[in-house]
């Protein structure tokens, strides 16, 4: 269910919320809010999965409360607009019947107060009645008695505001009241075309009367007109209309519902079809599409790459089976490189191990495109897409990534800092520890101490190879003298066999004149043979002990 990946805090949260009209309706306005950016079906079917999923919680948590609960909802859907209203009723026979019942026993238990306080408040906003308005009080209230006085009473509430003190009011109430209670859309249908339908209806009526056409071909004709026959019908007109449409004026206007109906399509799964439409956008944003169409297909696809949906798109991927993922793929390398910058957004705060990997498969598809925007990430004021940019850094690999990391292990942000450092143990060449021992060498006091803990901390083995380097090649009286102390005890702590021979060359290493020095350096040694404690490490301090330095 949508509940499923509540924790208790936000089933908390929900529980409260359900409980109180007032705040459930700012809940349900904000929604449609921040669900703009995806088109009205993306808005509708966010509302209804929030709806569906509260009523959930508080079946299995407060059952008694289910029809309160029921009620406030009611309440809290006068808030929308006439368009969100109008699709929320309009669209039940293209949901699952769960929904379906859900949103039929929340409009059901609507009061006239909310259907009028949904007018006036619309009224009021619009400075008069939209044809979207009428048609949505019309669904809502198909009883015309009841009509005129739900009206009389939106006209009360109307009043009490400050466009009540306009001088065209009475003019705009007028034309409001007709408007709502005698919207049709007669003016928009000439006679001849209404003659027509209504023939068509008749004769439909006749033939169902008639009832001698086999199955078979009932079934065919049933087909043509079934869900994916339209849609891929809409898909088939949207494609030709990019085509032949020759005014650029024109053609711009198509490009809204193009969009629309590729969000549509991903919200269903449809990818292919999505596909055809981007790479038709694609295609005309391109050197060979027409010129005056370019820039247009150019923002639209600038449109879509920054939309909400193709973000949603990410938590998709958790349950998306491999086909549809690759799919996804074909459109996200369609659409190009400026998807990279939500897609790397959408990895920085995901934690679902299946949907990370796919969101990296994804953007290491993008190839130099992709490494050139993830370097252009490494700068970003938010520390989760800059330790998100290390990481898609470390999985493009190679040397060519070092300066990048390199300019990462000075970060504020000790996170940041410490994926810098795995990155570049990962590329594990001479050159990379090399880079490691000049930022220590370089940089400040903090950056070497916070990178020696971190170095220390991973208890990661690929660290031992750097710290053999760092004993091999940093003096151990200089600046990094501590440093050089730290990667001997390292080298202790990692057990590593290996690194006896150098830690028995660095046994005798001392100077006469320092003798204090020399003392803490071999004692340091010493005791990270004896951890390492294997026969060679023994042999190596009883060989000390009996000749000395």
């Amino acid at each position: 269910s949508d509940a499923v990946d509540l924790d208790e805090k936000a089933i908390r949260a929900l529980l409260e919320v359900s409980g109180e009209a007032d705040r459930l309706a700012e809940l349900v306005v904000l929604l449609e809010e921040r669900a703009s950016g995806g088109g009205i079906k993306a808005q509708t079917a966010a509302l209804v999965r929030m709806l569906k999923g509260i009523v959930e919680i508080v079946a299995k948590t407060a059952p008694d409360r289910v029809e309160s609960v029921l009620r406030n909802m009611s309440s809290a859907i006068g808030g929308l607009s006439p368009e969100l209203m109008l699709e929320l009723l309009s669209g039940q026979r293209e949901r699952a019947e769960g929904a379906a019942d859900l949103v039929l026993q929340v409009v059901n238990r609507m009061s006239d107060g909310t259907i009028a306080g949904f007018v006036a408040k619309n009224i009021v906003a619009q400075k008069g009645a939209t044809g979207r308005l009428a048609q949505a009080f019309q669904a809502l209230v198909p009883e015309i008695d009841r009509r005129r006085l739900l009206v009389e009473m939106a006209e009360s509430r109307v009043a009490e505001s400050a466009l009540a003190q306009e001088p065209s009011f009475p003019e705009v109430m007028a034309s409001a009241k007709e408007m709502l209670t005698t919207y049709s859309d007669e003016p928009f249908v000439a006679d001849d075309y209404a003659r027509e339908l209504s023939t068509a209806r008749t004769q439909a009526v006749e033939v169902e009367r008639t009832s001698d056409d086999p199955p078979d071909r009932v079934s065919s004709w049933l087909a043509t007109v079934s869900e994916v026959s339209l849609r891929r019908l809409d898909l088939q007109l949207l494609l030709d209309l990019l085509s032949i449409e020759s005014d650029p004026t024109r053609w711009q206007e198509v490009i809204d519902p193009v969009i629309y109906h590729i969000e549509d399509l991903l919200l269903v799964g449809d990818f292919d079809a999505a596909l055809q439409l981007v790479e038709a956008l694609v295609h005309e944003a391109g050197p060979e599409g027409d010129h005056q169409r370019r820039t247009i297909a150019a923002s639209a696809i600038e449109r879509l790459a920054q939309g909400q949906m193709m973000r949603n798109q990410a938590v998709d991927f958790r349950t998306m089976d491999d086909q549809a993922f690759e799919s996804m793929k074909k459109i996200c390398y369609a659409i190009g490189p400026m998807i990279i910058p939500p897609l790397a957004e959408s990895l920085s705060v995901e934690e679902h191990e299946r949907v990370r990997q796919r969101l990296t498969a994804l953007l290491l598809g993008f190839g130099a495109a992709g490494k050139q925007s993830v370097e252009r990430l490494k700068n970003s004021a938010n520390p989760a897409v800059r330790r998100t940019a290390v990481h898609l850094m470390r999985e493009f690999g190679g040397s060519e990534a070092l300066p990048d990391l390199t300019t990462l292990l000075d970060d504020a942000e000790p996170h940041v800092q410490r994926e810098a450092l795995r990155a570049i143990l990962a590329i594990g060449t001479d050159q990379a520890y090399d880079v490691l021992q000049r930022a220590m060498a370089t940089g400040t006091e903090r950056t070497r101490t916070s990178l020696m803990l971190a170095l220390v901390g991973m208890r990661d083995e690929r660290a031992a190879p750097l710290f053999g380097y760092i004993v091999r090649h940093v003096d151990h009286r200089g600046i990094l003298r501590d440093v050089f102390l730290r990667s001997v005890e390292a080298l202790g702590t990692f057990r590593d066999e290996p690194s006896i021979d150098l830690l028995k060359e660095v046994l005798y290493r001392g100077e006469w004149w320092t003798p204090r020095r020399t003392a803490k350096l071999r004692g340091t040694v010493a005791q990270a043979l004896k951890r390492i404690g294997t026969p060679a490490a023994i042999q190596a301090l009883q060989q000390a002990a009996r000749k000395g330095p």
